[in-house]
């Protein structure tokens, strides 16, 4: 897939309303979110942001 593919499909889901897809979250975040708010804590970041793109299908936490 492109690149221009997948930047449209990352605006369309996070500017415009666009669908998410809980089936992508379970499969490529879900079991990783402990790992991911360790590492937050353990940087004293504010925010973390995880948005992957597959197969036209968007996901974030």
């Amino acid at each position: 897939m492109s690149k221009k593919v997948i930047e449209k499909n990352l605006v369309k889901a996070l500017l415009h309303d666009g669908e998410m897809a809980y089936a992508l979250f379970q499969y490529e975040l879900e079991e990783h979110v402990d790992e991911y708010l360790k590492s937050k804590k353990e940087d004293k970041d504010d925010y973390f942001f995880a948005g992957p793109e597959h197969t036209n299908d968007v996901a974030y936490y």
